[in-house]
């Protein structure tokens, strides 16, 4: 349950229109550039809980807007005859041109790591009306062979994909390995601005949908490798996570609540409070960001060797902390380490937070 959801504490209940007011009300909020809740886990868990309630209630949810937006990049080879990259010459007036798709509109890639993923029909439109794409050779910024701004990269959309005509400057080098074969294969750039997941219980059916992205660039690549999936990854993981805590299932709300305790407690200490929380990220031996999750009971069951060092940080007894943690439903028993198995996958995501925390 959401705390603070006006659906869920109502004593007398909502009923059906009143239901779909507040849900729609409260996504439309989220996705205002005014919102004040910009933390993805948090944005991603309102999302989730309000979706729910237009779903019961027949009606489907509005997409969330990505408010914290990282390039990705796609390569594709093209197996469907008709849609490989090809280079035609000139004629009469005609410059010569290269021509094939970019992305396939509703089909399943192959798999990422966490799952499947596919782009609707219509996620370019508005990025294809609104901005300037460039197209490169091989994403390299020195060779330039179109721009949307000066009319010699052409995109559009049909029911099979995202259409790219690039007119290349005179004496274009590489065409010959385009004719040939050697070159057929092309990449996008983008940011994902409005996505959807299914089957997130299920890692290995998991689909990502792409509704809405902003192209950044096209270009034909030499090597259409494995796609690099690790922005798509831990968004995967966020939407994961919310889905979770909707259902109830993770909620460190007695862990959250004793170092929360233990903080305000500490009258003596003058420095501010996100220098305690820093200091108990260090001792830990976690990003301060993942401290804060556990502190709003967004993460559960930290392992031993954490708590001891949060403990630590404090200047307190770890048996207190892990007290708290058991009245959360952590069972520290399972396994020699004292590693309970909600927290599997944090560490992972831990670490690259601490990376850009560093960096």
């Amino acid at each position: 349950m959401l705390k603070d959801c006006p659906i869920c504490e109502s004593k007398e209940g909502h009923n059906a229109a009143e239901c779909i007011r507040l849900s729609q009300a409260a996504i439309e909020n989220l996705n205002s550039p005014s919102s004040l809740i910009d933390d993805a886990l948090q944005r991603a868990t309102t999302w989730t809980h309000y979706a729910k309630h237009l779903e019961e209630n027949g009606k489907e949810a509005p997409a969330l807007r990505e408010n914290s937006l990282e390039l990705e990049e796609r390569r594709l080879v093209f197996e469907d005859e008709g849609m490989g990259l090809e280079f035609r010459e000139a004629e009469g007036d005609e410059p010569p041109k290269i021509v094939g798709y970019a992305s396939v509109f509703g089909k399943l890639s192959v798999p990422m790591g966490f799952g499947r993923e596919k782009v609707k029909r219509g996620a370019f439109l508005d990025s294809i009306r609104d901005d300037d794409v460039r197209a490169l050779w091989n994403h390299d910024s020195n060779l330039v062979l179109g721009r949307m701004k000066s009319g010699t990269l052409k995109l559009s959309e049909d029911r099979r994909g995202l259409k790219v005509e690039i007119s290349p400057p005179l004496n274009f080098q590489f065409a010959e390995t385009i004719k040939r074969g050697d070159v057929d294969g092309m990449s996008i750039r983008f940011t994902a601005q409005e996505q959807k997941f299914d089957n997130l219980d299920k890692p290995d059916e998991t689909v990502r949908t792409i509704l809405k992205a902003k192209l950044t660039e096209v270009s034909p690549v030499t090597f259409p490798a494995f796609p690099d999936t690790a922005v798509a990854m831990r968004s995967v993981e966020t939407w994961r996570e919310a889905n979770r805590l909707d259902l109830g299932e993770v909620r460190g709300e007695a862990l959250a609540a004793e170092l929360n305790r233990l903080v305000d407690a500490r009258e003596t200490d003058a420095r501010p409070r996100s220098e305690i929380v820093a200091a108990m990220a260090r001792a830990a031996g976690i990003s301060v960001s993942t401290v804060n999750q556990i502190m709003n009971g967004s993460i559960i069951c930290p392992p031993l060797n954490r708590l001891a060092g949060l403990a630590r940080g404090l200047g307190t007894s770890a048996g207190r902390l892990r007290t708290a943690a058991e009245r959360d439903g952590c069972d520290y028993d399972r396994s020699a380490s004292g590693e309970c198995e909600l927290w599997r996958g944090y560490e992972e995501r831990d670490r690259r937070i601490r990376l850009i925390e560093i960096a």
